[in-house]
């Protein structure tokens, strides 16, 4: 009698225990859906999703579609039988998954013969970009910035707003023949050129500390060394590309990714629709290899549509702790347009940065012992009135500019002329791309035999060979001049006229511009 009893209670635990199993399974998704209807303004809906395969791994996955949420954790099951999956609701308070102090229950499942065991232990939620601490450092990493020096450094500076917007500090790039980098290997559309290209640190043009001091009084957020990024970052959380409105730059984005024009316009077609779009193509900008990180996701965004900071960082920073940026082209038209961060007091301007002190003791080391003052100084920028007048066009500029210098020596008893161009090797490399070699031959002589006997910085004798370097020595060469000529238009023009201007007390009258605009093959003073 007792061994019967014993075997019909043994009978009804096991019933019991399959149904409840049966129970938990298939009457879950009804559960969850009720469970749904009762969320508050104070709680999280997080989806719990369980899987134990045959081979003793259970995966769990935590899902919440508001914060765009999902983490994942492995763990092991005993013995390896059977396939078991569910699914169920967890509400989460709202304070303390932001706070990151989650902790949930985990239910392993066990399977001993016909006897079903359930067991429960406490584990601790993985960190989740949306329940980061606030005052956890956070970066943001430009991998390769668009133009030369003048807009590079307008870049940069655009760079350091966007990160004071959303809470960030942003890497330090390093230099090159007047572009910059995220990398101190440099990186090129020519995949040869990235492993031989060296780039270096940023203080070998701009005196570094007095550039950290300025961007702290105007009210930006740190700029770090590459080295502290490295080493605080153990992934990338996301990669940006900015899909700019600019054909010229949609071209070159086939070229970069190695992609057809088919496979660019079905991501424009995809960022139309919210403003930014998963982009896997994004992973050939190989700056994952470059940096020796995992990168979590890849995106591309509509600079037209995301044009807030507050919105980039909702939709697709997320809070991330490590972000990077692979093209970064600035603000302005064509561009993003992010506003400038409200805590900066003033926008700093690239006439305000201080040069590395080197570049500047060139610079008086030249006037002092070659050309020694007073002398006119000339800046010829040519390469727009070529692209958009033509050649033609260029030379009458110069033969107008010859005309103003020699009459303004006369007028003014002056003999000496320093010039500088962006013709030659030291020039605009952007030049060279739409202008052939004999045209650029012809143009700079054109230059020289114009203004005979004018005096040129020979960067070899003091042993510079870096385009940037050059070019800021001239420009400080340029602003000791006892007047300033200058032909044509451009970024770089207008960086050497400020600091012209602020080296001679803001007196325009010493300014003479010529072939400003171009009309008609003339020019216009």
């Amino acid at each position: 009698m007792t061994m019967t009893w014993k075997r019909v209670h043994y009978i009804l635990v096991c019933a019991i225990l399959t149904y409840v199993l049966l129970l938990f399974v298939l009457t879950n998704r009804t559960i969850s859906n009720k469970l749904r209807q009762t969320k508050n303004d104070d709680t999280y809906i997080f989806d719990f999703n369980v899987r134990l395969s045959r081979d003793g791994i259970e995966e769990t996955s935590i899902d919440n579609k508001e914060t765009n949420t999902r983490l994942k954790f492995l763990a092991q099951r005993k013995p390896r039988k059977d396939l078991v999956k569910s699914e169920e609701i967890i509400f989460i308070d709202k304070k303390e998954f932001e706070d990151g102090s989650i902790e949930l229950d985990q239910t392993n499942i066990k399977q001993r013969q016909k006897e079903v065991m359930f067991e429960q232990k406490r584990i601790k939620l993985p960190e989740s970009a949306s329940s980061r601490n606030d005052n956890e450092k956070k970066y943001l990493f430009a991998f390769r910035y668009f133009e030369q020096l003048s807009m590079a450094t307008k870049n940069l500076l655009s760079l350091a707003s966007l990160a004071t917007s959303t809470g960030r500090t942003f890497v330090e790039p390093f230099v090159n023949s007047s572009r910059f980098c995220g990398l101190p290997s440099g990186t090129s559309f020519s995949r040869l050129m990235e492993e031989k290209v060296k780039f270096t640190e940023l203080k070998n043009y701009f005196d570094q500390e007095k550039l950290k001091d300025q961007l702290q009084k105007h009210g930006y957020n740190e700029m770090v060394p590459y080295q502290e990024f490295r080493e605080q970052c153990t992934k990338i959380d996301v990669v940006v590309h900015f899909l700019y409105n600019d054909s010229n730059i949609l071209k070159n984005l086939q070229k970069w990714y190695k992609i057809n024009n088919e496979t660019v316009q079905k991501a424009l077609e995809k960022v139309k629709r919210t403003g930014y779009s998963d982009c896997p193509f994004v992973e050939r900008s190989r700056i994952g290899k470059f940096l020796g990180k995992p990168v979590q996701r890849y995106v591309c965004v509509d600079p037209e549509q995301i044009r807030s900071s507050k919105q980039l960082e909702k939709d697709i920073l997320q809070n991330s702790k490590c972000a990077a940026i692979i093209f970064w082209k600035g603000s302005g038209p064509k561009r993003t347009h992010f506003p400038l961060a409200p805590k900066i007091t003033e926008p700093l301007q690239p006439a305000d940065i201080q040069h590395a002190k080197r570049l500047v003791d060139i610079a008086y080391d030249y006037i002092r012992n070659t050309i020694k003052r007073p002398f006119i100084a000339v800046h010829i920028r040519i390469e727009r009135h070529v692209r958009w007048k033509g050649i033609h066009a260029a030379r009458t500029c110069i033969r107008h500019l010859s005309d103003a210098i020699l009459k303004h020596k006369k007028q003014n008893n002056l003999k000496k002329v320093f010039m500088a161009h962006d013709l030659g090797p030291n020039g605009s490399d952007t030049l060279k791309r739409f202008v052939d070699k004999k045209t650029l031959a012809q143009l700079e002589n054109k230059i020289e035999t114009s203004l005979q006997d004018s005096y040129r910085f020979d960067p070899i004798k003091y042993g510079l060979y870096d385009r940037g370097s050059i070019a800021i020595v001239e420009m400080h060469i340029m602003t000791l001049g006892e007047s300033l000529f200058t032909l044509g238009r451009g970024n770089f023009h207008d960086w050497v006229t400020e600091l012209y201007l602020k080296s001679n007390a803001n007196d325009e009258s010493l300014l003479h511009k010529i072939c400003q605009d171009v009309v008609s093959g003339g020019s216009k003073k």
